[in-house]
C-alpha cells in the first residue's frame, strides 16, 4: 500500500526497465512537521550543505521521510531502523534496493528499483533571464554548438530537459554538480543516454508530469 499523499507517474516512451517506479508528491498537501520527518529518518550523517530557509529545509525533510517510508515499505523495515551507507557526495546506498529523490519548490519526485545506480531531478519551470550564461556552464562545446542551432533554444522547458537529464545522470554516478558540463548527452531535445566517460554511462529518461513541471530519470 502505498503511503499516502503519493501518485505513480510513468514516462510515454520508452518504458521504464523492469521493476523500476515512480512518484510524485505535492508536499504542500502533506501535514508532516519538522518532528514528525525526523522521526521517519533513519540516523543520517550532519549534511555539509549551507543552512536552507525554513519552508525549504521542511520540504527537503518531507522528501526524505517520504522517500525512507517507501524503502521501508519496501524492504520490510520501519524507516528508522534503516541503516544506510553513504557515498563520498552523502548519497545513501542500502543492500537489495536502489532509491533516489529529488524536490523543487512544494513538489517531489521519489524512485525506487530493485538494482543498479538511480538518479532523479525534478524542477519547477521558471523563466531564466541569465538562460544564455546558464546554458554555456552547464553544456560541453559540441552540445554549444548543437544547441545555436536549434528553433526552440529560447524555449526553457527545453532547457529543462538538459539540466535534469545531466543532473539525474550525476546523482545516479553519485558524482557533484561541479561535473554537470562534462557530461555529454546522445540528443539535447529527447535525451536517451548521458556519457561523461568510460566508467560512467547510463539511461535516461525524461518526464513532464505537468507544463509547469520537468524531470528525468538515469538508471546507470
Amino acid at each position: 500500500m502505498l503511503p499516502a499523499h503519493l501518485y505513480p507517474i510513468k514516462p510515454q516512451n520508452p518504458p521504464l526497465p523492469p521493476g523500476l517506479s515512480l512518484y510524485l508528491c505535492d508536499l504542500s498537501t502533506l501535514p508532516w512537521d519538522l518532528d514528525h520527518c525526523h522521526s521517519l529518518l533513519p540516523p543520517e550523517p550532519l549534511s555539509p550543505r549551507p543552512p536552507l530557509r525554513p519552508i525549504a529545509h521542511l520540504r527537503r525533510l518531507q522528501t526524505r521521510a517520504l522517500l525512507y517510508q517507501l524503502v521501508g515499505q519496501q524492504l520490510g523495515v520501519p524507516p528508522q531502523q534503516l541503516t544506510p551507507a553513504h557515498g563520498p557526495d552523502g548519497k545513501p546506498t542500502l543492500p537489495g534496493l536502489a532509491f533516489n529523490s529529488s524536490h523543487s519548490g512544494d513538489w517531489a519526485l521519489l524512485a525506487l528499483a530493485p538494482q543498479g545506480r538511480l538518479g532523479v531531478d525534478l524542477e519547477i519551470v521558471r523563466n531564466r533571464d541569465n538562460l544564455h550564461n546558464i546554458t554555456n556552464a552547464c553544456m560541453t562545446y559540441r552540445e554549444q554548438l548543437l544547441w545555436d542551432k536549434l528553433t526552440n533554444r529560447e524555449d526553457i522547458v527545453a532547457f529543462y530537459r538538459i539540466w535534469t537529464a545531466k543532473e539525474a545522470a550525476l546523482k545516479a554516478w553519485g558524482l557533484g554538480i561541479d561535473a554537470l558540463r562534462r557530461v555529454e548527452l546522445n540528443d539535447l531535445q529527447q535525451p536517451t543516454q548521458a556519457v561523461l566517460d568510460q566508467e560512467h554511462a547510463c539511461k535516461v529518461w525524461m518526464l513532464q508530469p505537468s507544463p509547469a513541471l520537468v524531470a528525468a530519470v538515469a538508471v546507470a
